[in-house]
């Protein structure tokens, strides 16, 4: 039988050794820490687990360390939403687009998945625009896109990245535009039309856990 399968068992059949080795493979001990856990499980293949009363979490040993089970869990989200048009920004640089929310870490170990949805849209003359946007953690750009491509289009745009801040500080996420040429009145906005409830722009922070 192997670690963790299953036996028929019949009446009056003795447990021997590599038997009751087998079984104690198969169950799950408790101890006050993996170093404790070390310390008396010497004899530990892939699949031993134990129940840590320090950390209340169940481990696994996968062979080379000890892995907690169902450690993925959301800790905490935090929404920021504008309606403030920003008005037409012709211009290539960066330029904030008043979306903003701030979040603080319970580790540096967790990650921050970042949600947004922002009403965005690029427009020129003639010729083709790109309108591009940004995610800020503090001064740091941490991702960047397109929103748009063509002549004139006025778009809802979605943007889903995970970041990985490594601080327990508080830490602000924003949004940033600019257009790719200013050249026959080239621009961009945010925010645009926002008296209608689903152009309303809104940043989601969502801290889960290491």
């Amino acid at each position: 039988m192997a670690a963790g399968g299953w036996r028929n068992w019949a009446e009056g059949e003795l447990v021997t050794e590599a038997l009751f080795l087998d079984i104690q493979d198969s169950i799950a001990f408790i101890y006050g820490s993996e170093s404790a856990a070390n310390t008396a499980l010497t004899s530990k293949v892939e699949g031993t687990q134990f129940y840590d009363t320090g950390a209340d979490k169940l481990k696994i040993w996968d062979g080379s360390a000890w892995q907690e089970v169902g450690t993925t869990a959301i800790l905490q989200v935090v929404t920021g939403t504008t309606n403030t048009d920003t008005g037409a920004i012709a211009s290539t640089s960066y330029t904030d687009t008043n979306l903003t929310a701030s979040i603080t870490p319970s580790a540096t170990s967790s990650k921050i998945l970042v949600l947004v949805s922002q009403t965005l849209s690029a427009e020129r003359d003639s010729g083709t625009i790109n309108g591009i946007v940004n995610i800020m953690r503090a001064t740091t750009q941490v991702w960047e896109g397109y929103f748009f491509q063509g002549t004139r289009a006025l778009e809802q745009t979605a943007v889903m990245y995970l970041d990985s801040p490594s601080t327990t500080s508080a830490t602000a996420y924003k949004t940033q535009i600019k257009a790719s040429t200013t050249a026959d009145s080239g621009k961009v906005r945010a925010n645009q039309d926002s008296s209608l409830s689903d152009r309303n722009s809104s940043i989601h922070l969502i801290e889960i856990a290491g």
